[in-house]
């Protein structure tokens, strides 16, 4: 079973049918296509900025390849670890460009598929189970320090 992370529109209340259906489920975990054509699949899914930087890396081992700074093998290795890293994180750039687009993450859902996913977030969102408040994004707050802060660690008493 996999993990899907259900994205709605930002302002959704629990029980609004359609938020439900303005719903992104996205999987969670490794992206084979992603490993294989890294810059494609960051385009078919409009990830700019992870494309750009995509691009301006890989130009930048093509050109230390073609000066004969680095071999051959170890552009084609570092180019293999680029589209690695790009088939880990794909899930994650995904997510924070619908979250630029105003989504929120909302809960993370087990499903064979994206239809049980949505099905089980369904149920939950209706019957109010699920809130913005215990949403995935909401995490733990940051207690600002209380007056001027000497050394690393505020809370030893370095003041």
């Amino acid at each position: 079973m996999a993990t899907y992370t259900i994205l709605l529109p930002s302002g959704a209340r629990p029980g609004h049918i359609e938020a439900l259906e303005a719903a992104i489920p996205v999987k969670n975990g490794f992206r084979t296509w992603a490993l294989v054509f890294p810059m494609l699949f960051a385009l078919a899914n409009r990830l700019w900025r992870p494309f750009a930087a995509m691009l301006v890396l890989m130009a930048a081992l093509g050109a230390a390849a073609s000066f004969d700074l680095i071999t051959d093998w170890a552009a084609l290795l570092l180019d293999l670890l680029v589209g690695v890293y790009a088939a880990n994180a794909a899930s994650d750039w995904i997510i924070t460009a619908r979250e630029r687009q105003g989504f929120t993450a909302m809960a993370a859902m087990p499903g064979l598929d994206e239809d049980e996913a949505l099905a089980r977030f369904a149920h939950h969102w209706m019957e109010g189970q699920i809130t913005p408040s215990t949403s995935v994004a909401t995490g733990p707050a940051i207690r600002a320090p209380q007056g001027p802060v000497i050394g690393l660690f505020p809370e030893s008493g370095g003041r």
